[in-house]
């Protein structure tokens, strides 16, 4: 394992998916025990912000394994329309 997965599908299917399963199990605990969102429904008209999970291979100084880290992060750049003022 030498890069760091891109995707959160690509990561699944590695050999080693199960110790990111618990990475990304951790984080979703971690969001949920701080409370830093909660699940509401959507109002009408809304549309949802994205978020992707990021994976990191966290590694020693003689390059072994330290851990697997996971984020989950909003996708902050979506499309608007612009509008003129003239």
């Amino acid at each position: 394992m030498e890069s760091d997965p891109l995707i959160y599908e690509q990561t699944m299917s590695l050999p080693n998916a199960s110790f990111w399963k618990e990475a990304t199990d951790d984080e979703m605990t971690s969001i949920v025990d701080n409370g830093t969102w909660k699940l509401v429904d959507l109002p009408s008209g809304c549309k949802p912000i994205r978020c992707k999970w990021m994976f990191k291979i966290k590694k020693n100084f003689d390059r072994s394994i330290l851990k697997l880290n996971s984020r989950l992060v909003a996708k902050g750049k979506s499309p608007k329309k612009r509008h003129s003022l003239f």
